[in-house]
């Protein structure tokens, strides 16, 4: 039930850098779209990056707004057991973002940069029906994040 367009939501990674203490007052990110072929190979779009931080001291307010791009990403995947799927992202394009940040004396655009990489592989766990897909990876501490994907091409005739 995989084979076919996705779209992915990149909530999840907000609300992770929430947990980790990210004081996120926008979040304008754009989704992932994500194309499972028969062939056992994927292909991700890149990823729109929009959010800002806020925080308030004694000094007054500042912001950071981010802007840029998460890169592309290609691979190959597989299912091992029920439930349970095997990625490899074969090659994963750089990121790009700039942060501008706004306070009491404060005015600064700092670039960021992420390299492209290459081949990275895992197991997450997954579920999957005619009109949505989940999967569900392990962030450390964090424990475990669900990424919800809404199916764009007509389900694969049985």
């Amino acid at each position: 039930c995989m084979i076919g367009s996705w779209e992915g939501d990149t909530r999840p990674i907000i609300d992770l850098m929430r947990r980790a203490g990210a004081p996120i007052s926008r979040n304008a990110m754009g989704p992932m779209f994500l194309l499972v072929n028969e062939d056992g190979t994927f292909v991700t779009s890149s990823v729109p990056i929009d959010f800002q931080t806020l925080t308030v001291d004694e000094h007054g307010t500042t912001t950071v707004d981010v802007r840029g791009v998460a890169g592309a990403s290609a691979g190959r995947w597989a299912i091992t057991s029920p439930g349970r799927l095997a990625g490899c992202s074969d090659v994963t394009d750089s990121m790009a973002a700039d942060a501008e940040t706004q306070g009491p004396n404060i005015s600064a655009s700092t670039a960021l940069f992420g390299a492209g990489s290459g081949e990275q592989s895992g197991v997450v766990s997954y579920s999957c029906g005619p009109d949505a897909m989940s999967t569900r990876v392990i962030m450390g501490r964090f424990g475990e994040v669900e990424f919800p994907f809404t199916r764009l091409s007509p389900p694969e005739e049985e």
